[in-house]
């Protein structure tokens, strides 16, 4: 680690170490954790900071959240702007959903070279003017998946969140950057991994019990979310499995 990073890190430390409200953060090019204080490290449910040093948030979080995560990491790191008061929702590990403003900001030597970034996440408190209109979207993810393999049409969803289907789009592309019909199918094709390395359950079976009911659809899509097939997914796994 940089020396001059290093030095900064351990003044920051100082100041965020104890603030129970923050979930701060610091990470290197490569979205690694390098420091996290005490809560941010509780609240990905581990007790120690060695517990989370050298792994990313695809370690902690669903691959969709994660996956956004990393995007505005290189984003601030590759641009070397500051991304401020992002708004967005984490699931704590609790399983509740709540709303936070997040910052992010670049860290660089003198001569430019990005050494990776510094952030911290606070809870919004429900009822803030800052996320009154985007309260409703917690019943609609909630909705989403106590019902994922089901029909989920978007006039319910809207309905849901007391706004109209337009609103409801708007609103997701705000906060997730996708329409509801693809956060859906990432969600259920986030399930259907989840089933194809924990279960011995035929790959159809398991793509129409997530909402999956045409297998080259399912196939097609999978391999464009996660870089391979389904097929390929479970073979990876047998692959690293221990030999007796």
């Amino acid at each position: 680690m940089n020396e001059g990073f290093s030095i900064w890190i351990n003044q920051l430390r100082l100041l965020f170490d104890d603030l129970e409200e923050i979930l701060f953060f610091v990470k290197d090019h490569e979205g690694k954790f390098l420091h996290a204080n005490h809560s941010h490290i509780r609240h990905l449910g581990k007790s120690s900071l060695r517990e989370i040093v050298g792994k990313t948030d695809h370690d902690f979080y669903p691959f969709s959240l994660a996956d956004r995560y990393s995007r505005d990491d290189r984003e601030v790191i590759q641009s070397g702007e500051a991304m401020i008061n992002r708004v967005e929702i984490v699931k704590n590990q609790k399983g509740e959903m709540r709303w936070h403003s997040t910052k992010k900001i670049p860290f660089k030597t003198p001569q430019g070279v990005s050494l990776g970034l510094v952030g911290f996440t606070r809870d919004l408190h429900q009822g803030s003017v800052l996320i009154q209109k985007y309260e409703g979207l917690t019943q609609v993810i909630e909705k989403i998946e106590k019902e994922l393999c089901g029909e989920l049409q978007s006039s319910a969803l809207a309905k849901e969140a007391g706004v109209s289907v337009r609103q409801l789009e708007r609103r997701f592309k705000i906060v997730f950057s996708k329409s509801p019909r693809e956060y859906i199918i990432e969600k259920r094709l986030e399930e259907a991994r989840r089933r194809l390395l924990k279960s011995r359950d035929k790959i159809t079976t398991i793509a129409m019990e997530c909402g999956f009911f045409d297998h080259s659809h399912f196939t097609n899509a999978y391999r464009r979310y996660f870089g391979l097939t389904p097929k390929e997914q479970r073979q990876s796994l047998s692959t690293r499995a221990p030999r007796a």
